[in-house]
């Protein structure tokens, strides 16, 4: 009995210093300034305040380039291979404008992934939340556009190969049936979706969902699967309440000046997408009983379909997607090739006497 005491101790105490090592892990938005800068631009939105434009191609979505999902205690989490994926992807929201693209937009709650979830036509769909929505409020949300939506066929949901096998999104998606499974945490309002459960994934894949436990490292750094964990970095965020040092990026560009997302290259520009494979696919098996070959993930954004013109927001006038011309230099006058004949020179000169 004693014996049984002094481990449950020892258990109690492990439990309350890994707590405590999560729960002091605080960090506010400047950490959040300061560590994407090198890997996009911070633009003063004048609805959203300091929004953060990923240095990406264009043809980047939230949640769906370069990453996969994989299945943890806190339901299907967004794993990430780009070294900032730890902050836009686990914290606030994204917006999309048709002139700039995805923009994303900090927050203090972290999540698995901020998406909501449905199927359609025997595909999983999830898409971006935006920006003041609140789960527990917005039951139900339903993105503006068709863009905000990835599409996968079922059977291929949770693999890392998935995207390979992504359908097109189609230009409606009224009919889509909307997941609204959730997951609140204990002791905290945070609350999101979970997407579709483990038995209907491993029931339409044919294969068993491998669960991974959450390890929290201690510094940011790209999601990564090792030995049956996903270490991730996620401290608490809190607000600045030092006045005498107001947080803002350190470079803010404004929004006249940020590059429109039809100048963007199409593939991925980032050298921060990590190419290497995780230990074991999130599912196994997916889709039949035979073991498949596991390919490796993309290195850059294939391209997806041409995004619709119409606007999020229809209030929001469109910008022209050609620039106004630039004034032309005049005209030089053309080179004479024979310069002009000097006065006296040609046959006007005298000619030299012939000696006799």
């Amino acid at each position: 009995m004693k014996r049984l005491l002094i481990t449950l101790a020892l258990f109690l105490s492990v439990q309350q210093f890994s707590r405590a090592q999560y729960v002091g892990a605080s960090i506010t938005f400047q950490n959040f300034y300061d560590e994407l800068s090198p890997y996009g631009s911070w633009v003063q939105s004048p609805q959203y305040g300091y929004v953060w434009a990923p240095n990406v191609g264009r043809n980047f979505v939230p949640y769906s380039s370069n990453g996969y999902w994989a299945n943890t205690a806190y339901g299907w989490t967004w794993v990430s291979s780009y070294r900032w994926g730890w902050a836009p992807f686990h914290y606030g929201r994204w917006v999309y404008d048709d002139w700039y693209g995805w923009l994303w937009v900090p927050g203090y709650e972290w999540g698995p992934g901020w998406v909501t979830w449905g199927s359609y036509g025997g595909n999983y769909g999830w898409a971006p939340l935006g920006p003041g929505i609140n789960i527990s409020i917005n039951f139900g949300w339903r993105p503006p556009s068709p863009v905000w939506w990835t599409f996968v066929p079922c059977q291929y949901f949770g693999s890392i190969n998935w995207y390979s096998r992504r359908t097109p999104t189609p230009r409606v998606v009224n009919n889509v049936t909307i997941i609204n499974n959730r997951y609140s945490r204990p002791r905290n309002s945070n609350t999101w979706f979970t997407g579709p459960t483990v038995r209907e994934v491993e029931r339409v894949t044919g294969g068993r969902v491998r669960t991974y436990e959450v390890n929290n490292v201690s510094r940011p750094n790209q999601d990564r699967i090792s030995n049956d964990r996903l270490n991730i970095y996620r401290p608490s965020v809190s607000q600045n309440n030092n006045n005498s040092r107001p947080e803002r990026p350190r470079n803010v560009q404004t929004m006249d000046n940020l590059r429109p997302v039809n100048r963007l290259p199409a593939r991925d520009p980032s050298h921060s997408v990590d190419n290497s494979r995780p230990t074991r696919p999130a599912v196994e098996n997916p889709g039949n009983n035979t073991r498949p070959s596991t390919p490796s993930r993309p290195a850059v954004t294939p391209s997806q379909p041409v995004r619709p013109s119409s606007p999020v927001s229809p209030s929001r006038p469109t910008r022209p997607t050609v620039e106004p011309s630039r004034s032309t230099r005049p005209a030089q006058p053309a080179r004479q090739t024979n310069p002009p004949k000097r006065q006296g020179s040609g046959s006007n000169r005298p000619t030299r006497p012939t000696r006799g």
